[in-house]
């Protein structure tokens, strides 16, 4: 999908917002792979805090994390923006009920995607998100 791409977001900064470190790891590679600029948040709250001081195109925001979760965060940061430009927050979750992800729209996320990665959704996604962002 990458080379087909009308626009090209080689460059842009993505902020993961993950507790696992395998799941770090993967998303780097993977990621790292599109030519995106990453950085990584170990939770929460670290997530809200980097997103405070530094320019991101895209937050893939993991649900389950420690001391902040992901719902928290992103509500924060919605909270937050206040004037600035509505950043993208694309979900990651383990869990795919309804009330789960009606909880990701609710706490001011984008989209979603499911664990395990599906790298070709996961590619879509992003470039949905980024493409609304340039629109």
């Amino acid at each position: 999908m990458s080379e087909e791409n009308e626009y090209s977001f080689a460059g842009k900064s993505i902020l993961i917002a993950e507790d696992n470190l395998d799941n770090q790891d993967l998303m780097r590679d993977v990621l790292e792979m599109f030519r995106y600029k990453l950085d990584v948040a170990n939770d929460g709250a670290e997530a809200v805090e980097k997103w405070k001081k530094n320019r991101y195109d895209l937050i893939i925001m993991d649900i389950q994390m420690p001391n902040m979760d992901g719902f928290q965060a992103a509500r924060e940061i919605r909270k937050l923006e206040n004037g600035r430009n509505r950043i993208p927050i694309l979900a990651l979750t383990a869990s795919v009920l309804t009330n789960d992800i009606q909880e990701c729209f609710k706490a001011g996320m984008d989209d979603y995607v499911s664990k395990p990665i599906n790298l070709d959704d996961l590619e879509k996604k992003i470039y949905g998100l980024l493409l609304k962002v340039v629109a």
